[in-house]
């Protein structure tokens, strides 16, 4: 059984629960959650009593109250917390406070975690020209293979363009990992003018016995999707290995099919 609040004469609060959202970048915004209670003996008129930051210099310094708290009521402050812009663990403390007259009650002990801004993926970019199809021929590229990219995130990217206005009748897009690498993937293809996905494949591989692993589908589209000349499609593709042989590696290939 919770034990009753003992009254205060006076101002005074008493923070019932207090947490803050997960670590962000450099100069994002957390979500802060505190719920007080007024247990002294006047009522907190929201013009002249706040929720304020004591000690940081940095990020919001002064909470609003939605309404007047009056002796006994509990109040729920939701706000966002504008974090520094250099990495590292930041105490934040807020208080009650009537302006101009005093600062009162208990404090947060809460801790802001600014992670550093992650280094981007590597994406390295190869680049095809489509085979000039004539009006009515159908044509196709040859399968190109990327070389090999370590699973650690790192998207290679191939590239497609066609120096004519053509239709997009058909795709193949294939994805294989090392031998012997736990790993998941994705491979996407899309047109670059619009970034119209046209064929989506994912890879997850969870059996580490020595075999490689590989996803491969066709995709075939009746009324075909228009490619104007000049306009491009970009295959990316990447692998995240979770366990496996040091410096495992993942590849891509692709035909596509294409009418004049």
């Amino acid at each position: 059984m919770p034990r009753p609040i003992q009254a205060v004469a006076g101002n005074s609060s008493i923070i019932i629960s207090a947490t803050i959202g997960p670590p962000g970048i450099p100069g994002s915004q957390v979500p802060v959650t505190v719920t007080l209670t007024n247990n002294g003996s006047t009522t907190w008129a929201n013009n002249i009593y706040h929720f304020a930051a004591t000690g940081i210099s940095w990020g919001t310094q002064r909470v609003l109250l939605p309404n007047n708290v009056a002796p006994g009521q509990s109040i729920t402050l939701n706000f966002n917390l504008l974090l520094p812009t250099v990495a590292g663990n930041y105490p934040v403390q807020f208080q009650m406070v009537q302006e101009g007259v005093m600062w009162f009650g208990a404090t947060t002990a809460l801790n802001a975690i600014v992670s550093t801004i992650p280094t981007p993926p590597t994406i390295t970019i190869s680049s095809v020209v489509l085979p000039i199809p004539k009006a009515g021929d159908i044509v196709s590229a040859p399968i190109f293979i990327t070389p090999v990219t370590p699973c650690d995130g790192t998207v290679r990217s191939m590239l497609w363009t066609t120096p004519v206005d053509c239709k997009i009748i058909k795709t193949y897009i294939w994805m294989g990992f090392d031998d012997g690498v736990v790993a998941d993937g994705d491979a996407e293809l899309y047109r670059v003018s619009d970034g119209s996905v046209f064929a989506t494949i994912q890879l997850d591989r969870y059996d580490p016995a020595p075999n490689a692993d590989t996803n491969e589908k066709i995709f075939e589209y009746p009324s075909g999707f228009i490619l104007v000349a000049g306009d491009s499609l970009r295959m990316d593709y990447f692998g995240r290995e979770y366990s496996g042989p040091t410096g495992g590696h993942t590849q891509g290939r692709i035909i596509i099919w294409a009418q004049g």
